[in-house]
């Protein structure tokens, strides 16, 4: 049956378009499902999916890893950037102290950007409380954490990685 037979039924041509649609679907649907992180197909930290629907359907095209901010880091730290790899985006924010990059956001993203105010995600935050390591909370739970631990193993990673980076770069 084809999508262009004007002597079909309306069920008939409902049937043709949506096979056509399925069909479609499966040639331009990648294999992975997963995240791709430092080169690597991952499932997301939380284990969680959502599903993508075909707009003109409505049926679901696929089951795919919804990522969260461990992942956004774990991404992060596997591409760019000299102290964000050894933390990620989150938790160096909380290292920072959110409501430090709540300041610097308020002022600085008229600067650079079209967003003139700090996230309602980080707002929320900060009007909590949670300002990260220094209150225990922020992105990530940091409750019972030994903070001078977390330092130090942040710091050799950064002092290994400069080692890493001078040797390279040594002339």
């Amino acid at each position: 049956m084809s999508v262009d037979d004007t002597s079909q039924s309306p069920s008939e041509r409902k049937s043709a378009i949506k096979q056509r649609h399925e069909q479609a679907a499966n040639e331009v649907l990648p294999d992975h499902r997963s995240l791709y992180i430092g080169g690597n197909w991952a499932e997301s930290a939380s284990g969680e999916t959502f599903e993508t629907v075909d707009p003109t359907t409505g049926e679901t095209l696929a089951s795919v890893e919804a990522g969260n901010a461990e992942d956004i880091d774990r991404a992060v730290r596997a591409g760019f950037g000299f102290r964000v790899p050894v933390l990620g985006v989150f938790k160096k924010s909380d290292f920072t102290g959110l409501d430090v990059y709540e300041e610097v956001m308020s002022y600085l993203l008229k600067e650079i950007d079209r967003g003139t105010e700090p996230t309602a995600s980080l707002r929320s935050l900060v009007e909590q409380g949670h300002y990260g390591v220094k209150t225990g909370h922020g992105v990530y739970d940091w409750e019972g954490a030994d903070f001078d631990q977390l330092a130090d193993e942040r710091d050799q990673q950064l002092l290994a990685m400069l080692d890493a980076y001078e040797e390279a770069f040594a002339e």
